[in-house]
């Protein structure tokens, strides 16, 4: 039995719009990454006006602050919840939880790349991708709607989700010692998610049950603000905070964004390095227009890779 009714599919003719996970608790990861970066930013002040620290890493080439180009390559291991769902002239289907009901795995691998280009001592642009391929495979206790068409009880379903990402971003370091910077980001995200489900179902919702393939794509261009922090611990040891949120409202779009990012990088030669770090992202967009479509997606974890530094910017 189903004893949440936000999961059953939504009478026909109703006009709805999809719920979404529960926006205080973004909210509240926000908060703490925000008095987090308060916080680095003050150590970041503190050390940096020290004469001893700033003696140790004036003149030595300290790779939070002096590198003109940086490039990072790496994998990020990651846990994932994911709610999604897809409607059609204007009403939305069943949100459905893809690794509960469509045997999505819970944990993946994706590729990831970043870089920043230092135009000067304060200002940067930033940007990055990562992109990450999904698919499960399950019989379902369920009934299901998706894109207009019903899956039925028992239904073996074939799905995949896609899903990339690409950012840019102008960096402004308001903060600079001879130690690190700090500063704000603004810029821009897009996201672009393709899902798709595979079995027998009723077209339309009505009719004898067919083999169909139902599927349907959406992207969503949002723009993000942020504040990050670098600070040298060593001259090639470097601590890096990101955070970067958005809560949007715009025509038949809305929903929030929250990404955060703990890096350390250690340099072993002038242009080549490794890092180690955790990230966290979470997704809730939603489209409540005439193709109504809904996302949730929570992912977290560790990220391993090389980093790779060229020239580098007057002080």
């Amino acid at each position: 039995m189903i004893s949440d009714p936000t999961r059953d599919p939504v009478s026909p003719g109703v006009e709805t719009t999809p719920s979404g996970p529960d926006t205080g608790r973004r909210g509240g990861d926000v908060i703490c990454g925000l008095i987090v970066m308060a916080i680095a930013a003050s150590i970041l002040l503190a050390a940096g006006g020290h004469p001893a620290l700033a003696a140790a890493a004036a003149g030595s080439g300290n790779r939070a602050v002096s590198d003109k180009w940086n490039f990072t390559i790496g994998s990020f291991l990651t846990d994932f919840k994911t709610d999604a769902a897809v409607g059609s002239g204007g009403v939305i289907g069943t949100i459905i939880r893809l690794e509960d009901d469509l045997g999505f795995d819970d944990d993946d691998t994706l590729f990831r790349f970043d870089g920043i280009y230092r135009f000067n001592s304060r200002h940067s642009i930033g940007f990055g991708f990562w992109t990450l391929n999904r698919d499960g495979n399950a019989i379902i206790n369920e009934e299901i709607e998706f894109d207009g068409d019903i899956f039925e009880v028992g239904a073996d379903l074939q799905s995949s989700l896609d899903l990339q990402w690409i950012r840019a971003e102008w960096r402004y370091s308001f903060l600079r010692t001879d130690r690190g910077e700090a500063g704000i980001l603004v810029g821009i995200s897009a996201y672009d998610f393709e899902m798709a489900i595979e079995g027998v179902a009723l077209i339309g919702g009505v009719g004898m049950p067919t083999q169909t393939r139902a599927q349907d794509d959406f992207l969503a261009p949002v723009p993000t603000v942020g504040f990050f922090v670098n600070f040298a611990i060593k001259p090639n040891l470097v601590v890096k905070l990101n955070a970067s949120f958005l809560d949007l409202e715009f025509s038949d779009i809305e929903g929030n964004v929250v990404d955060t990012t703990f890096l350390i990088e250690w340099y072993f030669s002038r242009h080549v390095g490794v890092g180690l770090g955790a990230i966290g992202t979470d997704i809730d967009i939603r489209d409540v227009g005439d193709d109504p479509f809904s996302i949730s997606y929570d992912q977290s974890g560790l990220v391993g890779y090389f980093t790779f530094a060229f020239g580098e910017v007057d002080r």
